[in-house]
């Protein structure tokens, strides 16, 4: 009895640990993800629009080569699920007036300047 219940224990345990591993994975990939990529995006609404154009509508998975060489496809589908879950909370929390000024910043053509307009500031 004493014998399966260790068993049990270090199956649980082991469970324990290899969650704790994917938790440090995962967070290793979105800091990873967000001080080298997401941090050039000056807008909310531009690392929404990022994040989302990495998914896949076909098959629900993100496409990032770059992190993909240096994490596991797994972590890297749960940060980036992660991130875009986080994004877009940050967005519906933000204030209707202040999501109608950014959308109209970020939707209104440059006078001048290049890149994507989602590229473009909040204002």
């Amino acid at each position: 009895m004493c014998r399966l219940q260790g068993e049990k224990f270090r199956i649980r345990t082991g469970d324990l640990v290899g969650t704790f591993d994917r938790f440090q994975q995962s967070r290793c990939v979105i800091e990873d993800f967000t001080s080298r990529t997401l941090a050039v995006i000056p807008s909310e609404f531009g690392r929404l629009y990022y994040v989302s154009s990495l998914k896949d509508s076909a098959n629900g998975r993100y496409l990032h080569d770059g992190l993909v060489e240096l994490y596991s496809e797994d972590s890297v589908q749960v940060a980036l699920g992660d991130c875009h879950e986080e994004l877009f909370s940050r967005i519906l929390e933000t204030p209707l007036l202040s999501k109608s000024a950014i959308c109209v910043n970020v939707l209104t053509p440059p006078v001048t300047g290049f890149g994507p307009l989602w590229m473009l500031g909040e204002g």
